[in-house]
């Protein structure tokens, strides 16, 4: 007779059409799991022994399941148990057939309690009743009844499917926005805790009510409770939160209700925040003041400017209020960048807002001295980063110059010939302006001299001279002491060519370092020497292309005796 009701149990489960594939010993088998355990309690009688249900609801809507089961008298004879080699566990339904089914073999050394854990092979719709069947059979493989009282089957409704998690690490996200959103969890959560996190993207206040809560924390990080507020039933929420991310902690109440609770966000004024720039073009120069107005209209009573921080450079504030600040801008580097503007609300809970305005500079134009000597040119360039284009046989090259010393060395240059060149820098993508020069190479021809004439000689004695003491750098005592006696001599030289600088080939005649424009053969200059008549001085004539960088030839020296 007892095989007999176990068949027709089976036939209520349409096994010949929905059997399912074993799942042995798997739980939280497939998808998301974020539904917290909720448990279905029952009460373990002789024709009831299973103690409860626990279940949660996945993602793609089917069930992980752990069912409890006492094996003990009197739900079960310790005769009848002894005899049972293995069960069956059978989940189905009346429209979706066999959900579950799991076949295990039967240890009679463990006889108190068996916790079997399953998970449906399809989704469950909310408060759908469902059976759960359980037998005992003379084998492993569960084909033989043991004889007598051993199977039971009890009813089961599935809960609704909440999206609550107990994971502190994996909390369900929420969105909040203007309109009310309604978070709803199930009664009888099995953990003390459930967790929710949101984000705002900017600072807002955070109203609602709650109902069926014992208490909620309020955190900006999991390990950092920085905002904090506990509530009891049908408490008011107003939250002030700045911009970022929280973790919502909620304790359900002890109650058999569901508990809800109803949020929306509402977006803080900060206003509008606005820039000018004086007018200044960019990219601007690095080095040069930038002038700019910042200015906050329309927000909340209580924003005002907090610091303007440049990404690169300096602020110079020249004036400022509350919602307005003037000043300048420094740029120490080449490239995009950005002015920062940061806004508090004053004695409320927002934090600070960032504005961000862009703005370009473009680096300085390289400092540069060139020297030139004769038919080669050296060009150091004080800018690291910096390229010197050079106009030469008609085209311009680039060069970079070391990156030892800054140096660009020319050779090959033709004499009396003229070049250009422009040194710039370029720096995060901008290109400073050019620093762009002309220069000459000496003509190769030296000066052929007729005569040196020495006139107006004129010998002064100057006499000694005290100098006071005094007190150097170091804080140390000089004492004071006599120069010496010496003679100083002067005296004009007219140095007299044999024939014109040739035309077009030098810019000037260069006499003892002292510059005379080309005219003519005749030039005439004052000189000195310490000492009585009668030296010998030695004058050098060359020819100058150009006076700022040099590009002399050739020197041709003689001696004449200065006397009277």
């Amino acid at each position: 007779m007892e095989e007999n009701k176990i068949i027709f149990q089976m036939k209520k489960l349409k096994f010949a059409v929905m059997i399912c594939a074993v799942l042995f010993g798997l739980w939280f088998m497939s998808g998301d799991v974020s539904a917290a355990t909720i448990r279905q309690k029952k009460t373990s009688t002789k024709t009831n022994p299973v103690s409860y249900i626990d279940y949660s609801s996945r993602a793609d809507g089917k069930y992980d399941m752990t069912v409890g089961v006492y094996l003990e008298d009197p739900a079960f004879k310790r005769a009848t148990l002894n005899k049972a080699k293995g069960y069956k566990l059978t989940i189905y339904t009346e429209d979706e057939g066999v959900i579950f089914e799991k076949k295990d073999g039967y240890n009679t050394d463990s006889l108190d309690f068996r916790s079997i854990k399953v998970s449906s092979t399809v989704p469950v719709q909310p408060n759908k009743t469902f059976s759960v069947l359980f037998a005992l059979y003379t084998d492993a493989e569960c084909t033989t009844v043991v004889s007598g009282y051993s199977f039971m089957e009890e009813e089961f409704t599935a809960p609704a499917a909440y999206n609550i998690s107990t994971d502190k690490n994996a909390p369900v996200s929420i969105s909040l926005g203007e309109s009310v959103q309604e978070i709803k969890g199930p009664a009888g959560v099995q953990e003390t805790y459930v967790y929710y996190t949101f984000t705002l993207k900017d600072a807002a206040t955070i109203t609602g009510s709650v109902s069926g809560i014992g208490t909620y924390d309020i955190y900006n990080a999991i390990d950092n409770r920085e905002y904090t507020d506990n509530c009891s039933s049908e408490t008011a929420i107003n939250w002030n939160l700045p911009a970022g991310t929280y973790l919502l902690i909620v304790n359900p109440s002890a109650s058999t209700e569901d508990y809800i609770m109803k949020l929306k966000s509402t977006p803080f004024n900060w206003g509008t925040v606005n820039i000018d720039w004086g007018g200044a073009q960019f990219p601007c120069t690095v080095g040069k003041n930038i002038p700019f107005t910042v200015t906050v209209t329309g927000g909340d009573s209580s924003v005002e400017i907090f610091n303007i921080t440049p990404s690169s450079g300096g602020v110079e504030k020249t004036s400022e209020t509350k919602t307005t600040v003037k000043g300048n801008l420094i740029g120490r580097e080449g490239g995009d960048h950005t002015l920062s503007v940061y806004l508090i609300a004053n004695f409320k809970n927002f934090g600070q807002k960032e504005v961000k305005f862009s703005y370009s500079c473009k680096p300085e134009s390289p400092s540069c001295k060139l020297t030139v000597v004769k038919n080669a040119a050296s060009l150091n360039v004080y800018t690291k980063n910096s390229y010197v284009d050079v106009y030469k046989d008609g085209k311009w090259s680039t060069y970079k110059p070391s990156d030892y010393d800054n140096c660009l060395k020319l050779t090959g240059l033709k004499a009396n010939t003229q070049y250009k060149y422009r040194a710039y820098v370029t720096e995060n993508g901008y290109t400073s302006d050019y620093n762009q020069q002309t220069f000459y190479t000496a003509h190769k021809e030296k000066p052929s001299i007729k005569s040196i004439k020495v006139s107006k000689v004129k010998s002064v004695k100057v006499p000694r001279r005290w100098v006071s003491g005094y007190y150097d750098v170091s804080g140390h005592w000089r004492s004071g002491y006599y120069t010496k006696p010496y003679t100083q001599t002067t005296y004009k030289l007219t140095v007299t060519l044999k024939k014109n600088p040739p035309k077009g080939a030098s810019t000037y005649v260069v006499i003892n370092d002292q510059f005379f424009n080309a005219k003519g053969k005749k030039y005439t200059l004052t000189d000195s020497y310490i000492g009585k008549l009668g030296k010998k001085v030695k004058v050098n004539v060359r020819f100058g292309r150009d006076k700022g960088y040099g590009a002399l030839g050739n020197a041709v020296s003689k001696k004449v005796t200065v006397r009277k």
